[in-house]
C-alpha cells in the first residue's frame, strides 16, 4: 500500500469512528428522552385513574342523593 492510500484509509477510519460516536451519543440521548416520556406517560395514567375514581365517586354520590330524595 502506498503511503497516500494508508493516510486516506486512516482518515476514513477516523471519520467512521467519529460518526459511530455521534450515533452512539444520539442513541443515548434518544434512550433518555424515551425514559422521560415513559415517566410522563405513567404520571398521566395515574392522573387519569385518579380523575376516573373522582368522577365515579361524584356520580355515585349524586345517584345516592337522588335515591335518598326519592325514598323520602
Amino acid at each position: 500500500m502506498s503511503a497516500a492510500f494508508k493516510a486516506e484509509k486512516e482518515k476514513l477510519e477516523d471519520a467512521i469512528l467519529e460518526q459511530m460516536r455521534d450515533v452512539h451519543t444520539g442513541l443515548q440521548t434518544l434512550n433518555q428522552n424515551l425514559d422521560r416520556l415513559n415517566d410522563v406517560g405513567e404520571e398521566l395514567q395515574a392522573i387519569a385513574v385518579s380523575w376516573t375514581n373522582y368522577c365515579d365517586a361524584m356520580h355515585r354520590a349524586q345517584t345516592d342523593a337522588t335515591v335518598t330524595l326519592l325514598e323520602d
